[in-house]
C-alpha cells in the first residue's frame, strides 16, 4: 500500500522525504490517495513525470 499524494508532492518539490514516505506506505496527512502496489511494471502516462523520475530518482538511494 502506498499513498500517491506523496509522489505528487515529490514531483512538485523534489524533497527526498516525500518519496521515502511514498515507499514506506505512510498516509498523507492532508489528502491521502491510497494505491495498492503489486508485482509488475510501473507505468507513467505523463512524459514529464517520467523525465522527473529519470532525473531525480537515481539520487534516492544515495546518502
Amino acid at each position: 500500500m502506498a499513498d500517491m499524494t506523496w509522489f505528487d508532492d515529490y514531483y512538485n518539490i523534489a524533497k527526498p522525504e516525500f518519496i521515502k514516505n511514498y515507499w514506506m506506505g505512510k498516509a498523507h496527512p492532508t489528502t491521502p490517495r491510497p494505491e495498492v502496489l503489486v508485482n509488475g511494471v510501473i507505468e507513467f502516462t505523463d512524459p514529464e513525470q517520467l523525465m522527473h523520475i529519470r532525473k531525480h530518482g537515481a539520487r534516492l538511494g544515495q546518502g
